[in-house]
């Protein structure tokens, strides 16, 4: 890719107003785009760091962003990142410089977050801070829990199961547990989803 980059910009130089230089000047703007995607553990417990990988391409480093979530029983989805931050309070920033790479290919790396307590967040990977730009910048968000509780089932009979709640860091069994088990809907004409139990 990188060898291809150059041939592109010697051909620029050699015929700038020809009919392959617009070609390989194309070639050029899509080699370096930028792009950038996450991944985050859906659920963490208080005594551990968040563990979240970043995926990049063409970018040094980004802001990376924890809202508080609040749970809720309905799921509203948003065109612009602003709308879906909108009342969320910022809970921690950080600025992460990605290790540096002029190939023009896609890398990953892995980052440990400092501990929360419990409840629902928000992450977001952004190149431009708290501006939320999607014309001109790339952005990622990802939704995690911090929770002490795990579960783990096993199938016994028909549609019958068993189910074992579990302390997250001790894996002691949680005796008296209540579970809960619900699903979401989705609604296409009010773009919802709505928590069912």
């Amino acid at each position: 890719i990188k060898e291809a980059h150059q041939l592109a910009t010697e051909t620029i130089k050699r015929n700038p107003n020809s009919y392959g230089a617009q070609n390989a000047q194309s070639l050029i703007i899509q080699l370096e785009s930028k792009e950038i995607d996450g991944k985050v553990l859906e659920f963490n417990g208080t005594k551990a760091s968040i563990l979240a990988l970043i995926e990049y391409r063409n970018i040094e480093k980004i802001n990376v962003l924890i809202y508080k979530d609040d749970e809720k029983d309905k799921k509203e989805y948003f065109s612009y990142l602003k709308e879906k931050l909108k009342g969320k309070n910022l809970v921690s920033e950080k600025i992460i410089t990605l290790p540096k790479a002029s190939d023009f290919q896609k890398h990953s790396t892995e980052i440990a977050l400092d501990q929360l307590p419990l409840g629902n967040y928000l992450i977001v990977y952004s190149t431009d801070g708290k501006l939320f730009n999607q014309d001109t910048h790339n952005h990622w968000i990802g939704e995690f829990q911090v929770t002490d509780l795990a579960y783990s089932t096993r199938k016994i009979d028909g549609n019958k199961s068993n189910i074992l709640v579990q302390d997250r860091n001790s894996g002691a069994a949680i005796a008296g547990a209540t579970v809960k088990i619900s699903k979401w809907e989705y609604n296409y004409q009010t773009r919802e989803s709505t928590r069912k139990l």
